[in-house]
Parts: structure tokens; C-alpha cells; sequence
């Protein structure tokens, strides 16, 4: 039997058809519980290709590869909502305090206050003008050659887990310990100014109830001094914005601000989250950046 004549894969069939499918519905119907999500492609017959092979088996696996490493544009919570991520982080406003470092290297480093924003895209259109795009560093230059043979932007001043990298003097308008905000919109990212006073205190931030609500949805295992949970930062922030649309539509806290004072830490290996009373943790009102 030739290739022209050899039926079609039946699993190659569903694969080609189920990205549109489940953005064709998460775009309609927003974000979806993984049960409600394959019940719709199920019963549209998206599987019916498989189903014919027989064996009665549960194709939601298939669902879940397509949020293993979020390069499809989709995010699973930690209690199994499936969500569009350029839908839940379009219009987000994040706040971040401009350090020292960052002013004399002209680089925003992503740290925890930024880091959501790769969860969509690694370039921008800067509102100001002008493209900002997402950099690292690496420890040698053989990495950095290969690192830009496969087009991934290099600059040996920015964070190894990566810094903003915008147009010279991009960051002129802005002075050290300034608040800074980061506004997504589509393919633009905004950066301008916000003061102290506008910010929500601690009592009041809708970003510390939806972190604290997303972190206890993501434990994996307990100690003693410390729980371990399922992730990285950004999967949190956007588990808070997949259970909370209404979340970072105007400015918040810096995310390390909230990290600090839930008593979550990122080695960035391990996400942790401490037992310790919350109250000897409130940061002070400097906001500093905790990354």
C-alpha cells in the first residue's frame, strides 16, 4: 500500500482538528472546566475518529498536552479550568518598582512582577514606540550563540530568567523607586507611572485574596515549616485571572509584594509557600521589589 493509498492516522486527525476546536470554544464561551470541555468536543464528534478504532478509552489526555507547556496560547488550573491565555491576560495591568539596576542597565527584569507577561507573548509593540521584547543572559557564549541561532533574544546585562528589553532610553522617563506599570493590550505593552497612594493596601487588594485562593488550589505536598506547590509564579497569576476576570483591570500590588506577604517563595527551581503567621511578613510600604 502506497502513502496515497494508506488511510489516515486516526489520532493525527483529531490532533490537527483539536487546537481550533478548543479555541474556537474558549474564545466563545470562555474558560472552560476540563470536564465540560471535553464533554462539548466529545459530543460535537471531534473524537469520533478514535472512537471508531474501539476500546472505549479517554481521550482528555489530549486536552491536557495542549496545556503541558503552554506554548498552544492555553492554561489549565490547578483545579482544572482550561482557559484562552491571550483572552484572560488581554487588558491586565501589572505593577512593578523600577530598581537601581534596572534604571542604569535599561532593562525591566521580569522577576515575579512581570513574569505573566511571557505566558502570551516574548515581543511587544511598546505604546510609546518602538518594540520591547523578553532577553537573557547566558553563563557562556557558546549558549549564547546557540541560545540566537534559534532566535531567542540575547543581551548579556539582562536576568537569566529574563529581562524586558526596550528601544535606547526607553526607560529615561522614569526615576528609581518610581511604581511602574505594565499594561497589556493585544500585541502593545504600555509602561507609565502610577503613584503609592493608588495602589490597594494590603487589607483591601483583590490580587492578594486571588493569589492566596490560587496557591491553596496548587498545593502538592505539606512539611512540617512549609508546603510545596504545583508550578511556577505565572501559573498562579494566571490561575487568579482565569477564577477572577475582573483581576489587575486597574492597578494592584507588585505580585512580590503579595508573594511576601502570603509567605510564597520561588528559588527558581521550587514554589513554596511558608506556614509562618502572615503577619510578620507585611512588607513595608516602599513596595520593594521582592524578585
Amino acid at each position: 500500500m502506497t502513502a496515497a493509498e494508506r488511510p489516515p492516522d486516526p489520532y493525527e486527525l483529531v490532533q490537527e482538528q483539536l487546537r481550533p476546536a478548543v479555541a474556537a470554544l474558549l474564545e466563545t464561551l470562555g474558560p472552560l472546566p476540563l470536564e465540560d470541555l471535553y464533554g462539548l468536543l466529545h459530543r460535537a464528534g471531534l473524537f469520533a475518529p478514535l472512537d471508531a478504532e474501539g476500546g472505549g478509552d479517554d481521550h482528555r489526555w489530549m486536552i491536557e498536552d495542549l496545556t503541558e507547556f503552554g506554548i498552544d496560547g492555553f492554561h489549565r488550573t490547578g483545579d482544572d479550568v482550561i482557559a484562552s491565555v491571550p483572552m484572560i491576560v488581554d487588558g491586565m495591568v501589572l505593577s512593578h518598582v523600577l530598581t537601581p539596576s534596572e534604571q542604569q542597565r535599561s532593562l525591566l527584569d521580569l522577576g515575579l512582577d512581570l513574569c505573566v507577561i511571557t505566558a502570551y507573548r516574548h515581543r511587544y509593540q511598546l505604546a510609546s514606540g518602538g518594540e520591547v521584547k523578553v532577553a537573557r543572559s547566558y553563563p557562556t557564549p557558546e549558549l549564547t550563540a546557540s541560545a540566537r541561532a534559534l532566535g531567542f533574544a540575547t543581551d548579556d546585562e539582562a536576568d537569566a530568567h529574563g529581562s524586558l528589553a526596550g528601544p535606547t532610553g526607553w526607560l529615561d522617563p522614569f526615576a528609581v523607586g518610581d511604581v511602574l506599570t505594565a499594561g497589556v493590550s493585544g500585541r502593545t505593552l504600555a509602561v507609565g507611572r502610577t503613584h503609592l497612594r493608588c495602589l490597594p493596601p494590603l487589607a483591601r487588594s483583590p490580587l492578594l485574596v486571588a493569589l492566596d485562593l490560587a496557591a491553596r488550589r496548587r498545593t502538592e505536598e505539606a512539611y512540617d515549616e512549609y508546603v510545596v506547590l504545583d508550578g511556577y509564579p505565572d501559573h498562579l497569576v494566571l490561575d487568579a485571572l482565569v477564577h477572577h476576570p475582573h483581576l489587575l483591570r486597574l492597578p494592584d500590588l507588585p505580585v512580590s509584594t503579595v508573594f511576601t506577604h502570603l509567605g510564597l517563595e520561588w528559588d527558581g527551581d521550587t514554589l513554596i509557600r511558608r506556614r509562618q503567621a502572615s503577619s510578620a511578613r507585611t512588607p513595608s510600604r516602599s513596595l520593594q521589589n521582592g524578585a
